[in-house]
């Protein structure tokens, strides 16, 4: 048999509508465009009985994860069913719903709760620590108490159990948080899928995707026109001299590297390379937002004069602490609280028209316009997305932190930034 897909392909199509692709003797890929992606499912097709009507055989959906099927397990399991089909003389769908139903009496069906503690533990090996204690909170703050979860995970089907999930979030919307009542669909879609692929339920997915959750349109971070800089500049260093000398140099070097503001201000001595002018920030940082599966990459950002200044000035400040935006006081971190600069920012005069995540758009904006590529900017501010990925769920190359040609263009890009900064008034 000459098969037409491969792995490879597979991992890296996408679809903008439902289609199928034919891999050979009768097994076919189907393509679903989802809100997070492409979903991928195969499916068989043949003749029962013999000659007579075409029917389709729901398979597995592609991947690794339990429940899913690779490429070539797929076709290994369609050859077996269309065989053990010829060879009884029956339905091949008979043969999957046998195996289901016997699987289900074959083994204890846990509770939603004791499931729920399953699929959380699933969860901790993937996401990081805060998102599975977010989820944690949801489930048993929100979803056990109002579904009840002594029920058997088994019960939860679509036609039972729609309604009373749909309940649980219209509860939470109706607090006037229709953004965390999509999180909460959202978790408990995520379990009753697991549940799916575990084999304890079947059909479709009671806390499938809900039209009547109406979110409220996304509000932007406020930010700067390229026009507006030199006038921020100013006020920045009119605070200049004030006890507030730490978080003044945090705006100034947020501003300069355009990361996230909790990245920016937990920068350590030990990750700053002066041979080099290289800052490594380890991707387990919070404020790089990798998630548990990228947490090993780490952003590497060019250090140019203007930011060596910056250095060199909380050196004088605060000597070698651990972190060079040290602060006595504080509370989580011996360094200034991310949230400072916001309130810095609304003392200046700022409230409402910029923040410090805006500081990012305002920069991103800028350069863009000045005729800097998009992806460029996109690697400073250290983001990765599905064209950085390879076929083994590594970065590529020409994203690697280590790569020259990346880093020095980068280099480039900030000195040019630094450049508009300095001719806009800003000092060290």
């Amino acid at each position: 048999m000459d098969y037409v897909l491969t792995e490879s392909q597979i991992k890296s199509i996408t679809a903008a509508k439902k289609k199928r692709i034919a891999d050979g003797g009768g097994l076919f890929l189907e393509l679903r465009p989802l809100k997070a992606g492409t979903g991928k499912y195969f499916i068989g097709r043949m003749r029962y009985p013999v000659g007579g009507p075409t029917i389709e055989v729901p398979i597995a959906s592609w991947g690794r994860e339990p429940g899913q099927l690779t490429l070539k397990a797929a076709r290994e399991e369609w050859i077996q069913l269309k065989a053990w089909s010829l060879r009884e003389g029956k339905d091949p769908r008979d043969k999957r719903r046998d195996e289901r139903v016997g699987l289900q009496e074959q083994r204890e069906i846990p509770t939603l709760a004791a499931y729920a503690d399953h699929f959380l533990a699933t969860k901790s090996k993937t996401c990081k620590p805060e998102t599975t204690k977010d989820y944690a909170n949801i489930l048993n703050n929100i979803v056990l108490p109002d579904l009840g979860g002594h029920t058997k995970i088994s019960d939860y089907s679509y036609m039972k159990s729609r309604l009373r999930v749909l309940d649980v979030v219209q509860k939470v919307a109706d607090r006037g948080s229709t953004n965390h009542a999509s999180r909460v669909l959202m978790v408990m879609r995520q379990l009753f899928q697991q549940a799916i692929s575990d084999a304890y339920l079947d059909g479709r997915n009671p806390a499938d995707r809900w039209e009547g959750l109406v979110l409220p349109a996304v509000k932007h971070h406020p930010h700067l026109n390229l026009d507006e800089l030199e006038e921020f500049i100013a006020a920045i260093q009119q605070q200049e001299g004030r006890w507030e000398h730490v978080t003044i140099m945090g705006l100034k070097w947020t501003l300069m590297t355009f990361l996230r503001v909790s990245a920016s201000v937990s920068l350590r001595w030990d990750q700053v390379d002066m041979e080099q002018r290289i800052w490594t920030i380890p991707g387990t940082t919070r404020g790089a937002k990798r998630t548990a599966k990228y947490s090993h990459v780490d952003h590497k950002v060019p250090i140019t004069g203007p930011m060596l200044q910056v250095l060199e000035r909380l050196e004088r400040l605060n000597g070698r602490q651990d972190f060079a935006f040290y602060s006595p006081r504080g509370r989580k971190n011996p360094h200034i609280n991310p949230y400072s600069l916001n309130v810095k920012l609304r003392s200046i005069g700022y409230a409402g028209r910029l923040d410090g995540h805006g500081l990012r758009r305002t920069a991103a904006t800028a350069l863009k316009a000045k005729g800097w590529k998009w992806r460029d900017v996109q690697d400073q501010l250290g983001h990765l997305n599905s064209e950085d990925i390879d076929s083994d769920a590594k970065l590529r190359a020409a994203y690697d932190a280590n790569d020259r040609i990346c880093l020095e263009r980068r280099r480039a890009l900030l000195e040019d930034w630094h450049s508009m900064l300095i001719e806009k008034g800003l000092r060290i």
